[in-house]
């Protein structure tokens, strides 16, 4: 009966340590949290970008379509739709009745809120500063996965960004800052939906 026992407590200890030693890992090792994001090709989210200065800030709400295949779409609220593809920007602008076509320099703050390319942004910066971030919700400990890049561009308005994902590896927002380290653009992913298949039609456009 005591050896059983022995046994018992053994094992329980063996689940707490174990538990423990797996949650201060992913604590302590953020990129493992990137690592699975990375994995992510297609998805649909609602999202809410705010511009911010220092008089005043703007909000604008946008649906994001992105594929396996690196083609993106972004839906301004019934007003635009621009389609990320073949290093293109095509714009149908239903307000105006017009459609045209853009240089994908062009665009410096959009496409830093599709995912992929953010993910793609760390992969290829010699530094990146991965960090974890906590707070108590009510009777929950929560926690945050970031990723601190600086952005490949001139514009002192956009000098890096930082993206957060939640405990289940989902994002939560990017936060961009200028060189004054002032948050002029903030994303925030309303929902995430990861699909299987995606409707190639989407990405479609007269050329």
């Amino acid at each position: 009966m005591r050896k059983i026992i022995l046994l018992s407590i053994s094992f329980l200890l063996f689940i707490v340590c174990f538990t423990s030693c797996k949650s201060n890992d992913n604590v302590e090792n953020p990129e493992r949290a990137f690592d699975y994001v990375k994995s992510i090709t297609n998805y649909i989210s609602d999202i809410r970008i705010t511009f911010k200065n220092d008089r005043n800030e703007e909000s604008i709400f946008l649906k994001q379509y992105i594929s396996s295949d690196n083609k993106y779409r972004l839906d301004l609220e019934g007003e635009r739709s621009y389609i990320y593809k073949d290093d293109k920007i095509y714009v149908k602008d239903i307000k105006n009745n017009r459609e045209y076509f853009l240089e994908e320099d062009f665009d410096e703050v959009y496409k830093y809120s599709f995912l992929n390319e953010y993910i793609k942004l760390i992969y290829s910066m010699d530094e990146v500063n991965y960090f974890t971030e906590s707070y108590v919700d009510g009777e929950e400990h929560k926690i945050y996965f970031a990723a601190r890049v600086n952005l490949p561009t001139n514009n002192l308005n956009i000098n890096y960004a930082v993206l957060y994902l939640n405990e289940n590896y989902t994002p939560l927002k990017l936060e961009i800052f200028d060189s004054k380290d002032k948050l002029r653009v903030l994303v925030e992913y309303i929902t995430f939906d990861v699909v299987g298949e995606i409707d190639k039609s989407l990405f479609d456009y007269e050329k």
